[in-house]
Formats: structure tokens, sequence, C-alpha cells
């Protein structure tokens, strides 16, 4: 019997045959498999259900189309952007400002502009940007979500060219190298309005212990600035990162269910009511509130758990 995915696909090319989509003036046609779509995105929120909020975005460079964008919206999907047409496309799509993110490692001060008056959540990718903000902020209050993107630093996936948390990646601030953590910790610990901390390990080809243990690393960083600030001021983490896929499967599907098991044993604060947590399909993932009394019990209860 075949298999229900490849069935649905190659019914598809029948039809376009059938119906001359394909011919000597139009040789070449993509097709989405919607239904396939719309499963692996009931997957992914069904791993990661639980009693905290979850926002799962999928990154619109993956698919820059705004039908594709339109479905899973429809499933509780939101958009990472990471331009100014990408962000259009995303509003095309009808997808709303609170379920959209704006990573770029060069974001100009028009662009940080006009997603913090839309409310759209921003992480700054350097110290650069987050000056720019400064500025932006001096300006008026806003309600976007805000935050940092760190660099954990935790080693290299199979793909060298698409990991992005080696000891030399170019995105988002290093926290091993010498004084930045600590420089990183005053920055939160001066701005209220710095709620969140960013990470993106790679994607494709980097393991799920290697995600886990970023986002290990990215726990205790957020720990540490709560402590320091006094008060509960990151609520969230935002996880970056393609989800491992078995391509050469018949059905090839993010393991989502994996992903989220992985996670929890990096991140004890992942497996408590006090977690808010996302994880997107492509190359964008998630957001997990990170401190309380109650998380932090459990980090303590499961210290030997962290894959750090």
């Amino acid at each position: 019997m075949e298999h229900e995915p490849l069935a649905r696909r190659h019914a598809a090319l029948r039809e376009a045959a059938r119906t001359g989509l394909l011919d000597a003036g139009t040789p070449v046609a993509g097709f989405i498999d919607v239904t396939g779509v719309r499963e692996a995105a009931r997957e992914l929120r069904a791993a990661f259900a639980g009693p905290a909020p979850i926002l799962h975005t999928f990154a619109v460079k993956a698919a820059s189309l705004v039908p594709v964008l339109e479905v899973l919206d429809e499933e509780g999907v939101g958009c990472e952007v990471a331009s100014p047409g990408e962000l259009e496309l995303a509003r095309a799509a009808g997808v709303p400002a609170s379920r959209t993110v704006f990573d770029s490692p060069a974001k100009t001060v028009a662009e940080l502009r006009d997603a913090l008056a839309h409310g759209i959540a921003v992480n700054a990718d350097s110290p650069q940007e987050l000056a720019r903000i400064d500025a932006l902020m001096a300006e008026g209050p806003t309600d976007s979500p805000l935050g940092v993107r760190v660099n954990p630093q935790v080693g290299t996936g199979s793909i060298g060219a698409m990991s992005t948390a080696t000891a030399t990646s170019k995105f988002g601030v290093a926290l091993r190298d010498p004084g930045a953590e600590d420089w990183l910790v005053r920055q939160y610990v001066e701005r209220p309005w710095l709620t969140r901390l960013h990470t993106h390990t790679g994607s494709q080809g980097v393991a799920l212990e290697l995600m886990a243990e970023a986002v290990g690393v990215v726990y205790e960083l957020a720990e540490r600035v709560n402590r320091e600030a006094g008060r509960r001021q990151i609520d969230t983490i935002d996880i970056g990162g393609g989800l491992p896929s078995t391509s050469r499967a018949r059905r090839p599907r993010p393991a989502s269910r994996s992903t989220r098991s992985c996670c929890a044993s990096g991140s004890p604060a992942s497996s408590t009511a006090a977690t808010r947590s996302a994880w997107s399909s492509a190359a964008h993932c998630s957001r997990s509130r990170a401190s309380s009394r109650r998380a932090s019990s459990t980090r303590r209860r499961r210290a030997g758990a962290a894959s750090r």
C-alpha cells in the first residue's frame, strides 16, 4: 500500500498532467502538500502542548508564499521574518503582529521603528542594534517584546556552514568571549524592557542534544539576569533553529516530540507550569518563560539532567 503522503503527491502530479498544467510552455511546476503542512503544524503544536502558553513561528524564508503562510496562520503558527519583504508577506497573509518575530543581523533604524510601532517582537543581534533600539525607545513606549540574540558557543553541527553557535559564529553576542556575559547582564539590568533572550543553534545538521545544550546555557543566563535584576524580568527564551528532519524517509517530518523531550532535558524550566515555550517547523523556534521560584527549585532538583 502506498504511503498516504506519497499517494497525495502522486495524485497531484497525475492531475497536473491530466489537466495540461505541465506542457512545453510550463515544463516545471512547484507543488505544496497542504494536508502535509497542516499535519506537521498540528504535530508540532501537540508535541509542545502543556500548561504554559506556546507560540510557534515559521521562517518566512523557508517558503515565501502568502498562501502557505495563510495555511500556517490558520493552524496557529506565526511568522519569523528577517527582512522588510518577509514582513510584508506575513502581513499580506494576515498574520498578526502578536505572532510575528523580527530577526535579522542588519536591521535598519526605519525597519526597527516600523516593528516597534506595530508591536512586533524584536531580537537585537548586536550591541549596535541595541543602541538603535535605545534611541527609538527614547522616542516613546512600544508594545513590542524585546530581547537580544546570544551565541551560546556550544559547538558545530554536521553542516558547519549552517551552524550558528560555534566559537566564531558572527550572529548574536558571543556569550563565552571574555567579559561578554557580564556586559550582557548589565544591559538587561539597566533596561527593564528587555524581557527575552534569543538563541539560534543552526538550521539542519544540528543534533537535538546540541540544541538542548544551547537552551540550557541560555536558561542559566536568564536565571542570572533575573537574580541580579531582583525581578522576574526575562520571561521568554526564543529558541531558533531548523528542526532535524528525515528528508530521505518516505514521510519526512520534523522530530517534534523528540525535540520537545530533548529541550526539557536541557532546560528544566521547560517542564514547569512557569514555562512559555515555542518551536517553529522551519528555522525559528521557541519562547520559554524562564524564571520563577518553581522553575528555580526544579532546576536545582534536576541539575544533573541538564545537558551542559
